[in-house]
């Protein structure tokens, strides 16, 4: 048994059971710059037994097979005195099928295949703390809602009455819950104020069934969107969720912890939902859109403009040496360089244009309506871009080249308008860099 850090108040105690010698040292090597953990090495199921009864490990990272007594069999033995305690398999078979029962499974958080990944292993050994922390905490027996406002769309006074009383019972309280009969009100209301969770009957004076989660989740994509209907209908209810709903009650159907419980569940659940669309539409080194937002963003710039008769810009953006500075001081100095740089870009635009990240140091900015001349945010870009740049001790400059189009003008599509404006770009390049071209003739390149 060996330490891998030295005690620290801060720390969460990680016991860590292997009875292979090169793993564990493997382990401790991976651990021991970590600040998250201060880790305890064990060669047994019954050296760490022993351990539990010395000191309180909040997670308990263990093999799966081991002699005399496996994973498991520590997991059940370690649950009678420590029922908290959070563990993770780390195993050399992980797909392996475990024959476990409900009591071991539901306080194993992952199980994590060796050789493991470093990043990978702490992260999860990081999940299991805080899963820990929560089990333990005092309020962590009653799950609360966290939001604040609700709207109930309900056209019988006595239903909307009785949801409003039981919301009002919740801890937290929910600072407003509003109240509205109709669909075409509620729709108003939506379009100015933002509400947490939404309680949308089916049967209203001016609308009926499916259509009122329909126009809801369009109009509040934010919002927890619960149908309160009055009929037990399994497909509707599926039907529904389908359509973005997060939960389906029936009236008079559930109690208050049933009801605090749901929301809760889908709080969270609309949270996790957008983080990932967040992942899923934007770069994570810069924060701006990624590709595929800029994308669906240009689509509908395109199908506004034909509606409205308007013009759409894009600009393609290179960075003229950029790959000198990454040579030179590093990939680390170079992200922090893109990410200077694509604040720079957002603050020479409008708010209402979409400044993307396409890759490596190439960037895309969408004028949602080009009427006001497509050069003047161009040459503001290259202004911006061309500015000195503190990186730690070092001065870094890189310069933009930067090519336009315009909609209808160069392209009547996503695609054609990116290929004109990436075709200007390098056109703008070889004249000379840090300057715009305009497509598609080499007659409109002008120096920045």
């Amino acid at each position: 048994m060996y330490h891998a850090s030295e005690a620290s108040p801060s720390r969460t105690k990680l016991l860590f059971v292997d009875d292979d010698p090169s793993v564990t040292r493997a382990f401790a090597l991976t651990m021991v710059h970590r600040p998250e953990f201060d880790v305890v090495v064990a060669h047994s199921a019954a050296e760490a037994l022993a351990l539990a009864e010395e000191a309180r490990f909040p997670v308990v990272a263990t093999d799966l097979f081991m002699p005399e007594a496996d994973g498991l069999d520590l997991i059940r033995a370690w649950r009678v005195n420590e029922p908290d305690t959070v563990f993770v398999l780390v195993t050399g078979a992980p797909r392996i099928d475990l024959k476990l029962d409900a009591e071991v499974d539901a306080v194993i958080t992952a199980i994590v295949p060796k050789p493991w990944d470093d990043d990978a292993l702490v992260s999860v050994l990081c999940e299991a703390r805080d899963l820990f922390h929560e089990r333990c905490a005092p309020e962590a027996a009653e799950p609360v809602v966290v939001a604040t406002t609700a709207l109930i769309i309900e056209d019988d006074p006595a239903d909307a009455t009785l949801l409003r009383l039981q919301l009002g019972g919740f801890e937290p309280k929910l600072e407003v819950i509003d109240h509205r009969e109709r669909l075409d009100a509620s729709l108003e209301l939506l379009r100015r104020q933002r509400y947490d969770i939404i309680f949308v009957d089916l049967a209203l004076p001016d609308a009926r069934g499916l259509d009122t989660v329909r126009h809801v989740r369009r109009a509040a994509p934010d919002g927890v969107v619960v149908v309160h209907s009055g009929h037990e209908d399994d497909a509707l209810a599926a039907q529904a969720l389908r359509l973005g709903a997060e939960d389906v009650w029936v009236k008079g159907a559930m109690d208050a912890r049933e009801m605090r419980r749901s929301l809760t569940f889908c709080v969270e659940r609309k949270r996790a939902a957008r983080v990932l669309t967040r992942l899923a539409y934007h770069d994570p080194l810069t924060g701006l859109a990624n590709r595929a937002a800029f994308d669906e963003r240009i689509r509908h710039a395109l199908t506004l403009a034909r509606r409205r008769r308007h013009e759409v810009g894009v600009l393609y953006l290179d960075l003229d040496g950029f790959k000198a500075v990454n040579d030179t001081l590093g990939h680390e100095k170079g992200d922090e360089l893109l990410q200077v740089l694509a604040r720079r870009l957002t603050h020479a635009v409008r708010d209402c244009d979409t400044v993307a990240r396409l890759g490596g140091d190439e960037f895309a900015i969408l004028l949602e309506d080009a009427q006001s001349h497509p050069e003047t945010p161009a040459d503001r870009i290259i202004r911006a871009i061309s500015q000195p740049i503190l990186l730690g001790d070092t001065t870094a400059s890189v310069s933009a080249s930067v090519g336009i189009a315009v909609f209808p003008q160069h392209g009547h599509d996503a695609a054609g308008l990116v290929r004109a404006a990436d075709a200007a770009m390098y056109r703008a390049k070889h004249a000379g860099k840090g300057r715009f071209s305009i497509a598609p003739s080499a007659t409109a390149m002008l120096s920045a």
